[in-house]
């Protein structure tokens, strides 16, 4: 069984590794950066199913959701300097991956009781 760890971490570079391809390489490689959206969508699944605490789970589902959005959004628009993107997308991606990992490795994540 994979631990929480690897499948959040494999989760994120697959799901924001394909926005970050996308926006970079455009539509040369369309379906290497589908399918990691492909597989990055997968892990996200099971990830939330292995979040054990039921309040964090819901708050990472939607947040995740959220931020997917805003970086397909700012990764796609035509209208914002590539340099831009680039600060934004790292800049979203950090901060978000600094709090998740935060409260994974604090234990929050995951009911001590359900173990």
């Amino acid at each position: 069984m994979i631990a929480l760890k690897n499948i959040s971490i494999l989760t994120y570079v697959a799901l924001f590794g394909g926005i970050w391809g996308y926006a970079m390489y455009g539509k040369n490689m369309i379906w290497m950066w589908l399918s990691f959206e492909l597989v990055g969508g997968v892990c996200f699944l099971i990830k939330n199913k292995r979040t054990t605490d039921r309040y964090f789970k819901h708050i990472i589902r939607v947040a995740d959701i959220f931020i997917t959005l805003f970086l397909i959004i700012i990764s796609s628009s035509e209208f914002i300097p590539m340099i831009i993107k680039m600060i934004l997308f790292f800049s979203v991606v950090l901060g978000y991956l600094l709090i998740y990992f935060n409260l994974l490795f604090k234990g929050k994540l995951i009911n001590q009781t359900s173990l």
